[in-house]
């Protein structure tokens, strides 16, 4: 487990290891994230350790501040017709830290904004105003900018060139929003090793 490994080979008491432990085991219970061998699990296990060494902070504090810079100064693309769906995406992912460069609602216009770049991941919902939005998933795909669906359609509405693609049902979890999109922004696993 990616926290015990790295506590192990610290200079820390028992005491510190025990309470950043106890932060990890909450932080990973806060995102819901179930399988140990995930590789957000050593994001956020060096997250709880940098927090921690910073100071006496109670496991409660640490996990809360963790989640927080999980997306810290992630630039995110928002993809999505609907205003209030749209709306609450970006509250959700402000909440946890990312940074909001643009909500689209038409197809031209989020071609124009693929095209720009300076974005890190785009979270996609899979139909415009009647037109889908399969042609901006490859352009992103070509440029190597990581992404997500968000549909209410179901999974069968995805073509196969896009299986691998994670998609979110509407409405929402925010755990699984945050989670999701801080294990695609390439420079949040460039900080896991």
């Amino acid at each position: 487990m990616a926290i015990y490994r790295l506590l192990q080979n610290s200079a820390l008491g028992p005491e510190e290891i025990s309470r950043l432990a106890a932060a990890y085991e909450q932080t990973l219970r806060t995102l819901d994230v179930k399988h140990r061998n995930d590789p957000i699990t050593q994001l956020i296990a060096k997250k709880i350790i940098g927090i921690g060494q910073t100071g006496g902070r109670d496991p409660a504090e640490i996990s809360r501040i963790a989640v927080e810079q999980l997306l810290a100064r992630h630039r995110v693309l928002i993809i999505e017709d609907d205003a209030l769906l749209a709306m609450d995406l970006e509250i959700a992912l402000r909440s946890f830290g990312a940074e909001i460069v643009a909500r689209v609602g038409d197809l031209d216009e989020a071609h124009d904004r693929v095209a720009k770049g300076d974005f890190d991941v785009a979270v996609v919902d899979i139909n415009l105003r009647g037109r889908d939005t399969f042609s901006v998933a490859d352009v992103l795909r070509k440029k190597q900018i990581p992404f997500v669906f968000a549909t209410g359609y179901g999974k069968e509405m995805i073509p196969a060139r896009f299986a691998d693609v994670t998609l979110w049902e509407k409405p929402f979890s925010e755990l699984k929003v945050a989670r999701d999109v801080a294990r695609l922004c390439p420079h949040a696993q460039a900080g896991i090793s």
